[in-house]
């Protein structure tokens, strides 16, 4: 959980012009049990585990593919970074 909040904090420092749900009006819930940051039209959604980090997107409720995408995470973690 330590790494939950930077991961968060980094997917919406990325995705651009993010916005919470109550700025749109509506309730953008993770389906995946992350969360969820908005660069319109598109959601994100963060899920970090002991193994993994995934990304899933969708667009009006939609799941949109990530196939052929690429990403870098950096962790940090105190002063060490992997």
């Amino acid at each position: 959980m330590k790494l939950f909040a930077p991961l968060a904090a980094a997917l919406i420092a990325v995705a651009g012009p993010a916005y919470t749900a109550y700025e749109h009006g509506h309730d953008h819930k993770p389906l995946h049990g992350g969360i969820v940051a908005e660069s319109d039209p598109t959601e994100y959604e963060l899920v970090a585990k002991p193994d993994a980090i995934t990304l899933h997107a969708r667009e009006k409720g939609k799941r949109v593919s990530l196939r052929g995408a690429r990403a870098k995470a950096t962790i940090l973690s105190g002063a060490e970074q992997s």
